[in-house]
């Protein structure tokens, strides 16, 4: 036959993290009958922070080269809207002189 027994203080669990596992604390690491145990936990505690930091650095990343390549789409985007107008502006000047020369050659006309 089996005996139960309820966990001592020396044995590094108490029964409040036998009813809650979630809830270590300090305290709890104090009692721990290995100390490495806490080490090992902090360290695990430690690299999941790293980790998160680490994911956090790499989504930062990914939304400033997305906001840098919207920024050279857009100097693209106004380099070639300016040429654009430079064309259109230089077309507009060549017909205004060339409805001009007409409006001379048919006032000579006229006048002869």
């Amino acid at each position: 036959m089996r005996h139960l027994s309820l966990p001592d203080e020396s044995s590094g669990v108490t029964l409040q993290s036998k009813l809650n596992p979630e809830a270590s604390t300090h305290q709890d690491s104090l009692l721990r009958k290995n100390p490495s145990e806490d080490v090992y936990h902090r360290f695990g505690q430690f690299v999941a922070k790293v980790e998160s930091f680490l994911q956090d650095a790499h989504e930062e990343s990914v939304r400033h080269k997305k906001a840098k390549n919207d920024v050279i789409d857009a100097i693209g985007r106004a380099k070639a809207s300016a040429t654009m107008s430079a064309d259109l502006l230089r077309r507009k000047i060549e017909i205004e002189e060339s409805l001009e020369r007409s409006k001379e050659e048919v006032e000579e006309m006229n006048a002869s």
